[in-house]
Parts: C-alpha cells; structure tokens; sequence
C-alpha cells in the first residue's frame, strides 16, 4: 500500500534539525531534538504518522509554533559537483543537477566528503539538507517522472527535478514512471519501472482508469480517433442522405457535447465521473444508437418521397415512425440502466446517488469492477437521454425549418428524385 504521496509546498526547516541513527527512529529523534515531556503531532513527507511510521536515517525537525515533529525520509544519491562556500562549511550543495540548502547541523556529515564523491543527501520535507553520507552507507531510492522532452525527472513524493548533461532512457520512458541513478556526474541513467520493480507494495483501488501521467497520449490517440471517426461518418451521412446527413451530423455533435458536459460534471445534479476504457466505449455505443436514429429517419424520409409523398408530410411521417421506435426501444434500456447504476452505486464507495434500489447489490462485490461497470453504464445511459432530446427533439425542429425554406423545397435535397 502506497502510505505516503505528498508534493511538498515547502515549510520553514530550522538548523536544529536531526537524523534518526538508531531503527529507534522516533526515541531517536526525541533524544536528539530534546522533545521529551512535550506533546506534539508527527508528520511524514507532509502526511499524518505515527512513532511507528519513522525509520533509521528518517530526517526530523520541531516545528515549536504547530508542535510538530516534521519528519521525511527525501534522499537523493549522486556524485557532489559544487559545493559553496566550501564542503566542510557549505551552504548549498548541487548534486544530479539540482542545488540544495544546507543546514548548519549538516556539517558535521560532511568533513570526510569531497568534490567528486558519490554521496546521498538526507533531506528535510522542505528540501534542505540535513544529513550527507557516503552511497556506500545509504542510497536513495529515487523513482519519478521523466518529462517528455527527456531533459529531466521530477523525483514522486519530494517533487524535486534533477537534470544532468546526459540523460540515458529509452523512448519509450519519456513521460512515463522511471528509477534514476546517476552514472557520473554529469550523467543520469533512467530506467523505466513497473509495479514490481518499486520498493513499495501496491494494492489496486481502480480498475482501467487513465493515468494522468501516462495515460495523456492514450487520451490524445482516443481524440484523434474520435474525430476522425466522426468525419468519417459525416462523409458516409451527407453522400447518402444529402440535407437530412447534415442536419445527422449536427444531431450527433450535439449528443456528444450533452455526453461531456454529463462526464464533466457540468449539470449541477449529476457528479463528475472517472474517465475509464470501458466509458469511452460506453460512449462510442451511445453515438452508434444516435448514428442508427438518424439513419433510420434519413431512411423513412427518402422512402415516403420516393412514394410519391409531398415533403412536408414525409418530414412529419419520418420522425413520428422514428420517435415511436425510439421511445419504445429506449425506454426499457434507460430503465435497466438506472437499476443496474444504483446497484453498481451501492458496491463501488463514494457513488451512492443512486442507493434506493439494492435488487443487484450482491452481482457487483468488486470494487473494481463496480467503477468499471459504473462508468460504462453511467456512458450509455446519458448518450440515451441525449440522444432522445437531440436526434428525436431537436434534429426534428432542425429538418422542419430547413423545408420551409423555398430554396430548399427540392426532394433532391432530402435523398428522393424530383418528380415531372
């Protein structure tokens, strides 16, 4: 279980700060901050602990005006490339590319280092060092994120940003969960992890879910597909139905923007939903129903001209056939849906919007796979409703204006020939 993730803002580390030297990390800490009889707090890396929690080599400071005991356990490893004023009496330190603070209680670490030795710097959660040793004694587990361009990683947790002259990755590490070492000192080696390469238990809390981090270029393809995917529709719509196709078009454009403004949390009763694989396909499944709605009023339309009907009686007839067909065949999709939602609601934690119904509880036990489900069904049920109000309402009001235009009048226009 990841226990700690914490970006820090920055606090106000004092000199007097300590390193645990004993697996005693908290009795440690106590002995060497003079904390005994006091009553104060303990924070880790930003985050709420306990004495249990603290570790040997842990960095700790009081903070007298909250009574807090500030411990992180930030480390960095990497050859020491500038010191000033001087090592044994330094006031910054630069270390893999980034320049660090130092604390007057760190000199003392420092009188048996030199320019050029590979060390690893203890710091305070504000970024300040407070300890150095040799990387033969202690090293740093140093995992982060490699920007995209390849010029730096941004280390988790400490959210520090070392850089160097030579950065050795792969291509395919750039903007993705990376394990840096520094192989000299003007180069830094990143190898891409996975779950079981990190020096920490992962439990799963979501299923499917993008990553913010490494899931930007998966969104970014899904885009382009998308509208890809639409204009190729589109194309297929006008060729096919002429006036009708692009009053589809339309139709769908404005099923999709009800779709993510439903997703986003723009309408004030309905919450923001996690974008997951299976809502994306959910939504693709939503404007398939919209593509089909369209289509078969395209479809009625051109059959009553082509049977001799005036237009405006086939533009009435096509969406009254269309609509009964719709609503029928909707209405007992939209209901399961509902029922299977506030089911999913009950099982998947923070989702109850839905909790009087609890006839399915027990086929969602998983978690995982409540999220999952949720945001699938959660997908095609709002591209139900918008579909309704968009091909059935508005597309309708749309075709009825455009036939009243003179211009416009022509069967040609709406798939039918123009009859002597």
């Amino acid at each position: 279980t990841v226990t700690y993730l914490y970006l820090s803002g920055g606090t106000a580390a004092t000199s007097e700060a300590a390193v645990a030297s004993t697996t005693s990390a908290a009795s440690s800490l106590s002995r060497a901050l003079d904390l005994s009889g006091k009553t104060y707090t303990i924070t880790k890396n930003g985050a709420t602990a306990s004495s249990g929690d603290l570790a040997q080599y842990d960095v700790g400071y009081y903070d007298a005006a909250t009574a807090t005991l500030r411990v992180s356990d930030y480390r960095v490893s990497g050859f020491l490339a500038e010191a000033s004023p001087s090592v044994t009496a330094a006031t910054t330190l630069t270390v893999a590319g980034c320049t660090f603070g130092v604390l007057e209680c760190a000199w003392e670490t420092l009188g048996e280092l030199n320019l050029g030795d590979k060390v690893t710097l203890l710091l305070t959660d504000d970024g300040k060092v407070a300890a150095a040793y040799p990387s033969t004694q202690i090293r740093a587990e140093m995992i982060g994120i490699l920007s995209e361009d390849g010029r730096s990683v941004t280390l988790a947790g400490s959210g520090i940003t070392l850089t160097a002259d030579t950065m050795d990755y792969e291509e395919s590490s750039l903007g993705s969960l990376v394990e840096v070492s520094a192989s000299s000192a003007s180069s830094l080696r990143c190898s891409e992890v996975s779950s079981s390469s990190l020096p920490l238990d992962l439990t799963a809390e979501n299923f499917s879910l993008f990553s913010p981090l490494q899931g930007q270029r998966t969104l970014e393809t899904l885009l382009l597909a998308a509208k890809l995917g639409l204009l190729f529709l589109a194309v297929i719509l006008l060729a096919l139905y002429r006036l009708p196709g692009a009053v589809a078009v339309l139709a769908l454009l404005g099923q999709a923007a009800l779709m993510l403004a439903a997703y986003t949390g723009f309408f004030p009763f309905l919450p923001a939903q996690p974008l997951t694989t299976a809502g994306v396909l959910g939504g693709i499944l939503a404007l398939g129903f919209g593509a089909n709605t369209m289509a078969g009023v395209a479809e009625r339309l051109k059959a009553d001209l082509n049977a001799g009907k005036n237009l405006d009686f086939a533009v009435g007839h096509c969406f009254r056939h269309s609509y009964t067909t719709l609503f029928d065949g909707r209405m007992a999709l939209v209901i399961l849906l509902i029922l299977v939602l506030a089911a999913v609601d009950l099982a998947a934690e923070g989702l109850g919007w839905l909790a009087p119904v609890q006839a399915f509880t027990n086929l969602f036990r998983i978690k995982e796979a409540a999220v999952s489900l949720h945001a699938f069904f959660f997908a095609v049920l709002s591209g139900v409703v918008a579909n309704y109000l968009m091909c059935g309402r508005i597309a309708r009001s749309m075709l009825r204006s455009l036939s009243k235009y003179p211009l416009l009048r022509d069967p040609v226009f709406y798939g039918g020939t123009r009859h002597a």
